[in-house]
């Protein structure tokens, strides 16, 4: 499977990966840039985020926090202007759960997936945490 990841913090480096572990060929972008450590050399990575979304089925976001996660999809260049038709969307950003209320329907959950920090690494651990939205206006939270 192609998956796009956004974000390389210490979560999401870590899944990536497994993804990667896994089988999976994985894109990747990141607000800042460094060098990739060599258990990622085999990623793609994109030069901005609309490369890296341009035509993605797949993306998994996992950023910062409330400030980072509002840039990466609503901010002028964000993920959301650059989403094509059935993009989905995997979100494990430890977050303020309503930060999502704010969002441009076909994107707004209809409820929003809330955990402690805690909560969410150890689900993160063992699979996505967050929530899934499709361009296709389906929406769900996951817990893992």
């Amino acid at each position: 499977m192609e998956i796009t990841f956004i974000g390389l913090g210490t979560m999401g480096s870590g899944m990536v990966r497994n993804l990667l572990g896994a089988g999976h060929t994985v894109t990747v972008w990141n607000r800042s840039s460094h060098a990739l450590p060599g258990e990622l050399a085999r990623v793609r990575p994109a030069a901005t985020l609309a490369e890296a979304v341009a035509g993605a089925r797949w993306i998994m976001v996992c950023v910062t926090g409330p400030a980072a996660q509002r840039e990466i999809f609503l901010g002028e260049n964000g993920l959301l202007a650059h989403l094509g038709p059935g993009a989905t969307i995997a979100d494990a950003t430890t977050t303020d759960p309503s930060c999502r209320w704010n969002w441009p329907r076909p994107w707004r959950p209809r409820a929003p997936a809330t955990w402690t920090p805690r909560c969410s690494a150890a689900r993160a651990r063992r699979g996505t945490a967050g929530w899934i939205s499709s361009a296709a206006g389906r929406k769900r939270p996951t817990t893992g």
